[in-house]
C-alpha cells in the first residue's frame, strides 16, 4: 500500500466489519450501497488482498484473514485520528464538551459553575445534557471531552480515565404527604403494588431499579418514565406515584421525602468524573482539576 487510504473509506470498512453487512453500514452513514461497495474495492485494490467474503451459511459478510488483520490495524488508525483531531479542535476553539446527567447537572453544577467562573474557565465548557448511559457512548466515540456519570460500578474502560468524586444511596422518593412518609424505610411488600414514576432508559437508575425488582420477584408497575427530572420531581409532588432515585437528586425545598428500602441491599449512585485516556490538553487539566476541588470542598 503507497499511500494512506481515504479515512472514510476506513471508516465503511471497520462498520462492514462490525456489522457484516453493506446494506448496514451504507444504512448507518446515509449513503447509497454502491459507494461502500466501491470503497471496499479501493481498500483491496490498495492493500492487493481480498478483505472480505460472502459467509454462505449466514448469507452475509465474513472478513478474511487479511480482513482480520487489516481491521485491526485501522481501527487504531481511526481512533488516533479522531483523538487528534478533537484535540486540534479544543485547542483551536478553547472550548471542552462537558457531559452532565441531568441530575447531577442540577445537584452539582451551581456549585462547579462558581468555581469555573472563579478561575475565569465556565465560558470555556459547552454542557451536554443527557442521561450518563448516552454520555458514556458519546464519550467513547470521541463525541465528548469529559463527563460527570453516574453509575452503580467504578467505570472501568481501556479508552477511559475515571476519577471518584463522591457516592449516594438509591432510595424510594415520595411526596411529603404520601401513606409511607412517617416511616424511617420501606419495605418491598410496601412497594411492590404502588405505581412508579421512574427516569427512562439512558439513565443508571433504570437498571439499577430493574435489578432490585428482579432480586425480589416483583415487577414495578411503572406508569410513567421521562427523561426529565424536573418532571418526574413535580409528579411525585403531586403525589401521583413514588419513584427509585438517587438521594443527591431530591433538595430539601422539593416537597419530597426519600426512604431507603429496609431489605435490599441497594447499589450506591457513584459520581466520577470521566475522561478521555492519555489526553495531554492543558484546558482540559485545567477544568478537570478545578471540577475535582469545588466537588470535594
Amino acid at each position: 500500500m503507497d499511500q494512506m487510504p481515504n479515512m472514510k473509506d476506513l471508516e465503511y470498512f471497520c462498520e462492514i466489519a462490525r456489522t457484516c453487512s453493506l446494506t448496514q453500514t451504507a444504512r448507518l452513514f446515509g449513503v447509497s450501497q454502491p459507494t461502500v461497495s466501491y470503497a471496499l474495492k479501493r481498500l483491496e485494490a490498495e492493500v492487493g488482498s481480498r478483505l472480505v467474503t460472502r459467509n454462505t451459511s449466514h448469507h452475509g459478510l465474513a472478513l478474511t484473514p487479511s480482513g482480520l488483520l487489516f481491521n485491526d490495524r485501522a481501527s487504531s488508525i481511526l481512533e488516533q485520528y479522531r483523538r487528534a483531531k478533537r484535540d486540534v479542535e479544543v485547542m483551536s476553539t478553547q472550548k471542552i464538551r462537558l457531559g452532565l446527567p441531568p441530575i447531577i447537572a442540577s445537584a452539582l453544577f451551581p456549585k462547579i459553575a462558581v468555581s469555573l467562573d472563579r478561575n475565569q474557565l465556565l465560558e470555556k465548557v459547552n454542557p451536554v445534557e443527557v442521561g450518563s448511559r448516552r454520555l458514556t457512548k458519546l464519550l467513547l466515540d470521541d463525541s465528548l471531552d469529559m463527563a460527570l456519570l453516574g453509575t452503580t460500578q467504578r467505570v472501568r474502560h481501556p479508552k477511559l480515565e475515571s476519577v471518584p468524586l463522591l457516592q449516594s444511596p438509591f432510595t424510594i422518593a415520595m411526596s411529603v404527604d404520601d401513606e409511607l412518609a412517617d416511616q424511617e424505610s420501606v419495605s418491598i411488600a410496601q412497594i411492590r403494588h404502588r405505581r412508579f414514576i421512574t427516569l427512562d432508559e439512558n439513565f443508571i437508575h433504570e437498571a439499577a431499579f430493574r435489578n432490585i425488582a428482579r432480586r425480589h420477584d416483583f415487577i414495578p408497575d411503572v406508569m410513567f418514565t421521562s427523561n426529565n427530572i424536573e418532571l418526574i420531581t413535580g409528579m411525585l409532588r403531586a403525589g401521583l406515584g413514588i419513584s427509585f432515585l438517587a438521594r443527591i437528586a431530591i433538595q430539601p425545598d422539593m416537597g419530597i421525602i426519600t426512604k431507603t428500602i429496609s431489605e435490599a441491599k441497594t447499589p450506591q449512585f457513584n459520581i466520577s468524573l470521566v475522561t478521555q485516556q492519555h489526553t495531554n490538553i492543558a484546558l482540559l487539566d485545567d477544568i478537570a482539576a478545578t471540577i475535582q476541588r469545588s466537588v470535594q470542598e
